[in-house]
Protein backbone atom coordinates (compact mmCIF):
# COMPACT_ATOMS: atom_id res chain seq x y z
CA UNK A 1 0.00 0.00 0.00
CA UNK A 2 2.81 2.41 0.85
CA UNK A 3 4.49 1.74 -2.50
CA UNK A 4 1.30 2.65 -4.38
CA UNK A 5 0.88 5.79 -2.29
CA UNK A 6 4.48 6.82 -2.93
CA UNK A 7 4.12 6.30 -6.70
CA UNK A 8 0.87 8.28 -6.70
CA UNK A 9 2.47 11.11 -4.71
CA UNK A 10 5.40 11.28 -7.12
CA UNK A 11 3.08 11.25 -10.13
CA UNK A 12 0.83 13.94 -8.65
CA UNK A 13 3.71 16.22 -7.64
CA UNK A 14 5.36 15.84 -11.05
CA UNK A 15 2.08 16.76 -12.73
CA UNK A 16 1.67 19.84 -10.51
CA UNK A 17 5.25 20.99 -11.05
CA UNK A 18 4.86 20.60 -14.82
CA UNK A 19 1.61 22.61 -14.75
CA UNK A 20 3.21 25.42 -12.76
CA UNK A 21 6.26 25.44 -15.06
CA UNK A 22 3.99 25.53 -18.12
CA UNK A 23 2.00 28.51 -16.81
CA UNK A 24 5.18 30.38 -15.94
CA UNK A 25 6.77 29.65 -19.30
CA UNK A 26 3.63 30.76 -21.17
CA UNK A 27 3.54 34.05 -19.28
CA UNK A 28 7.22 34.49 -20.02
CA UNK A 29 6.68 34.06 -23.78
CA UNK A 30 3.79 36.50 -23.76
CA UNK A 31 5.91 39.26 -22.26
CA UNK A 32 9.38 38.72 -23.68
CA UNK A 33 10.46 41.28 -26.26
CA UNK A 34 6.88 42.19 -27.15
CA UNK A 35 6.69 39.17 -29.48
CA UNK A 36 3.17 40.02 -30.66
CA UNK A 37 4.45 42.65 -33.09
CA UNK A 38 6.13 39.88 -35.12
CA UNK A 39 2.84 38.02 -35.67
CA UNK A 40 0.06 40.61 -35.54
CA UNK A 41 -1.95 40.69 -38.79
CA UNK A 42 0.66 38.68 -40.70
CA UNK A 43 0.15 35.99 -43.35
CA UNK A 44 1.98 32.90 -42.11
CA UNK A 45 2.75 29.39 -43.23
CA UNK A 46 2.71 26.41 -40.88
CA UNK A 47 4.65 23.30 -41.81
CA UNK A 48 2.72 20.45 -40.22
CA UNK A 49 -0.05 21.32 -37.81
CA UNK A 50 -2.30 22.76 -36.75
CA UNK A 51 -0.38 22.57 -33.50
CA UNK A 52 -1.71 22.79 -29.94
CA UNK A 53 1.33 24.82 -28.95
CA UNK A 54 0.12 27.80 -31.05
CA UNK A 55 -3.50 27.84 -29.74
CA UNK A 56 -4.75 30.09 -26.94
CA UNK A 57 -4.09 27.28 -24.46
CA UNK A 58 -0.66 26.54 -25.89
CA UNK A 59 2.70 27.77 -24.75
CA UNK A 60 3.18 30.13 -27.73
CA UNK A 61 -0.35 31.41 -28.58
CA UNK A 62 0.03 33.10 -31.95
CA UNK A 63 -2.91 31.78 -34.01
CA UNK A 64 -5.13 34.54 -32.65
CA UNK A 65 -2.65 37.18 -33.79
CA UNK A 66 -2.25 36.06 -37.40
CA UNK A 67 -4.38 37.44 -40.21
CA UNK A 68 -4.04 34.31 -42.34
CA UNK A 69 -2.25 30.98 -41.93
CA UNK A 70 -1.71 28.55 -44.78
CA UNK A 71 -0.81 25.00 -43.85
CA UNK A 72 1.41 22.36 -45.41
CA UNK A 73 0.97 18.69 -44.49
CA UNK A 74 2.81 15.77 -46.08
CA UNK A 75 -0.26 13.63 -46.72
CA UNK A 76 -4.04 13.86 -46.78
CA UNK A 77 -4.37 11.28 -43.97
CA UNK A 78 -2.58 11.92 -40.68
CA UNK A 79 -2.76 10.37 -37.23
CA UNK A 80 -3.30 13.78 -35.62
CA UNK A 81 -5.86 15.34 -37.98
CA UNK A 82 -7.42 12.30 -39.61
CA UNK A 83 -8.52 13.02 -43.17
CA UNK A 84 -7.55 16.42 -44.57
CA UNK A 85 -7.79 17.87 -48.05
CA UNK A 86 -6.33 20.77 -49.99
CA UNK A 87 -8.37 23.92 -49.90
CA UNK A 88 -9.71 26.33 -47.32
CA UNK A 89 -9.52 25.31 -43.65
CA UNK A 90 -10.11 26.96 -40.27
CA UNK A 91 -6.96 27.38 -38.21
CA UNK A 92 -8.62 29.50 -35.52
CA UNK A 93 -12.27 30.40 -34.83
CA UNK A 94 -13.26 32.97 -37.47
CA UNK A 95 -9.94 32.73 -39.34
CA UNK A 96 -9.20 30.65 -42.41
CA UNK A 97 -6.19 29.67 -44.47
CA UNK A 98 -5.38 27.36 -47.34
CA UNK A 99 -4.23 23.78 -46.77
CA UNK A 100 -1.56 22.36 -49.09
CA UNK A 101 -0.63 18.68 -49.30
CA UNK A 102 3.11 18.44 -49.96
CA UNK A 103 6.41 17.53 -48.33
CA UNK A 104 7.80 20.22 -46.06
CA UNK A 105 11.10 20.09 -47.92
CA UNK A 106 9.40 21.05 -51.19
CA UNK A 107 7.57 24.35 -50.87
CA UNK A 108 7.15 25.01 -54.59
CA UNK A 109 3.66 26.41 -54.01
CA UNK A 110 5.16 29.18 -51.86
CA UNK A 111 7.48 30.22 -54.67
CA UNK A 112 4.71 30.08 -57.26
CA UNK A 113 2.04 31.81 -55.23
CA UNK A 114 3.29 35.39 -54.90
CA UNK A 115 2.03 35.39 -51.32
CA UNK A 116 4.43 36.93 -48.85
CA UNK A 117 4.62 34.46 -45.92
CA UNK A 118 5.89 35.80 -42.65
CA UNK A 119 6.25 33.96 -40.34
CA UNK A 120 6.92 30.33 -41.22
CA UNK A 121 6.14 28.25 -38.14
CA UNK A 122 6.44 24.59 -37.20
CA UNK A 123 6.20 22.52 -34.06
CA UNK A 124 7.99 19.20 -33.53
CA UNK A 125 8.43 18.24 -37.15
CA UNK A 126 12.21 17.95 -37.34
CA UNK A 127 12.35 14.50 -35.70
CA UNK A 128 9.82 13.22 -38.24
CA UNK A 129 11.60 14.65 -41.27
CA UNK A 130 13.74 12.42 -43.42
CA UNK A 131 15.94 15.35 -44.46
CA UNK A 132 16.03 18.03 -41.72
CA UNK A 133 18.98 19.84 -43.33
CA UNK A 134 17.18 20.00 -46.66
CA UNK A 135 14.09 21.37 -44.93
CA UNK A 136 16.12 24.13 -43.30
CA UNK A 137 17.61 25.11 -46.66
CA UNK A 138 14.18 25.02 -48.32
CA UNK A 139 12.65 27.23 -45.66
CA UNK A 140 15.48 29.75 -45.77
CA UNK A 141 15.78 29.68 -49.58
CA UNK A 142 12.52 31.45 -50.38
CA UNK A 143 13.07 33.83 -47.45
CA UNK A 144 11.63 36.64 -49.51
CA UNK A 145 8.35 34.77 -49.47
CA UNK A 146 8.38 33.93 -45.75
Amino acid sequence: MTNKLTRFARWYLTKQINAISYIGLRKHFLKVNDFEKYFLNRNGLEIGGPSQVFTDKGIFPIYRLLNNLDGCNFTNETVWEGSISEGVYDFYPGKTGRQFICEGSSLVFAMNSMIFYYPAIASSIMPMSSEPCTNGKEWSGPAAFF
